[in-house]
């Protein structure tokens, strides 16, 4: 490669790189950078140009140790983690390549668009939200028919904006809103509109003109550009609600509506959970992606996470064991089995002294749940068993058949056991 004398690069260093970059002279842009960084390793600037011209010569390690310097130097720069990730995308691209072109599974195929409990009182909140402080409601036009020549007319200027949005968007505007004031009733041109103002970044009157659209009339890209701005707004439950319906009118096929809803969710659901750890959660192409926020050396920690819920594995629960911490309830012919009675008085006697002898305690509605203690049983009552006991919430009942029929080894098949269907046990 290359070598630059520092002399050269006194005046505006990172002009230097920067123009090579441009000219597509990645090679003398990577050897400038170099120097630079030689000269100062916090020089940010060089750290980037580097990096990317790196990047774009497929030389990836070589970018992530130019990126490093940057990284370094100012840990929480916004434009040092864009270029990670531009890093990162760039070697899944030439992975993709490199493999198989069809991909072993689809990720978005593995996530539901399920609405959440709760939703729906978040979903009144936000709509508040839009109505208080973006003076955005959900006034829909009724679509009544205008004259012949009125309707001519309004198309014929939604044809000018069309045409103009390429090269003005102010006339494509001026257009447009003239052919609303002609029919203002057509979902088509509001549509338009609603494009035109995207583009300009007036993503409030924007969503004003897709909100004048009846639901029935919204295209898929109208669904789409609306979540988009809602994302933006920081309204998720009514982003989701966007490319839900998005999603929907396309059958799936719009893969991009639907990334983007998992996008919102993951956002929702592992912010308020990393926030004090240096890492975040994205969606990505390969489904839930942990991104570093700053420089990790290693044995830090990066995130930790309390699970919800536990339960026992079914091909595990002939181990007595308390169903919320785990810990053993074996007792010493659960373990031995029959072989304990040939046992001699002396095993047996060292058997007795040093066993556990644990005296399992069961929920007090449903008896079925067993704990190694009060405080486990009550820290199980109050984190989840309420929700999912049968004796409180009669839908459990389907999970504990299911149990109960894997114990026999019993199918649902076998079992003639209908969805919905009312079922007791004893």
């Amino acid at each position: 490669m290359e070598t630059i004398s520092p002399e050269c690069l006194k005046d505006g260093p990172g002009d230097h790189v920067e123009e090579e970059l441009d000219s597509e002279n990645y090679e003398l842009a990577i050897a400038k950078a170099k120097t630079l960084l030689e000269m100062n390793p916090k020089d940010v600037d060089a750290s980037i140009l580097g990096g990317r011209a790196a990047r774009r010569l497929g030389k990836f390690e070589e970018a992530y140790e130019m990126l490093k310097f940057g990284l370094e130097a100012e840990p929480k720069n916004k434009r040092i983690a864009d270029e990670f990730r531009q890093l990162q995308k760039a070697i899944m691209d030439k992975c993709d390549t490199e493999i198989d072109d069809e991909k072993s599974y689809n990720a978005l195929s593995m996530c539901s668009q399920d609405i959440y409990p709760g939703d729906d009182q978040l979903f009144l909140y936000e709509r508040e939200i839009l109505k208080v402080k973006y003076d955005v409601e959900n006034k829909q036009i009724q679509m009544l028919p205008v004259s012949g020549q009125r309707a001519k007319d309004a198309a014929r200027e939604a044809l000018v904006a069309h045409g103009c949005i390429a090269s003005d968007l102010n006339d494509a505007l001026r257009h447009c809103s003239c052919a609303i004031d002609i029919d203002g009733n057509n979902p088509g041109i509001r549509q338009l509109r609603a494009d035109i103002y995207y583009q300009r970044g007036e993503f409030i009157e924007a969503l004003k003109d897709l909100y004048t659209i009846q639901k029935s009339k919204r295209s898929p890209s109208s669904w789409k550009i609306g979540g988009i701005i809602l994302k933006d707004l920081d309204l998720p439950v009514t982003a989701e609600f966007w490319f839900r319906k998005a999603t929907e009118m396309t059958s799936g096929k719009d893969e991009e509506a639907a990334t983007l809803f998992q996008s919102v969710r993951v956002k929702r659901l592992y912010d308020p959970l990393t926030v004090h750890f240096p890492v975040s959660v994205h969606f990505a192409e390969y489904g839930r992606a942990l991104i570093a926020k700053e420089n990790l050396k290693p044995g830090d920690i990066a995130f930790e996470d309390t699970p919800i819920m536990h339960a026992q594995l079914l091909e595990n629960r002939d181990v007595s064991v308390c169903d919320h911490c785990g810990h053993s309830l074996m007792r010493p012919r659960d373990y031995f089995g029959d072989a304990i009675d040939g046992f001699d008085n002396n095993l047996k006697e060292l058997v007795k002294q040093h066993w556990p002898t644990p005296l399992p305690i069961v929920c007090d509605s449903c008896n079925m749940q067993k704990y190694c203690s009060d405080e486990c049983k009550e820290q199980a009552w109050n984190q989840y068993h309420q929700v999912v006991c049968p004796t409180e919430n009669p839908a459990a009942m389907k999970i504990t058949i299911c149990v109960k029929m894997q114990d026999t080894g019993m199918t649902v098949m076998e079992s003639g056991l209908n969805y919905g269907m009312d079922i007791s046990v004893p």
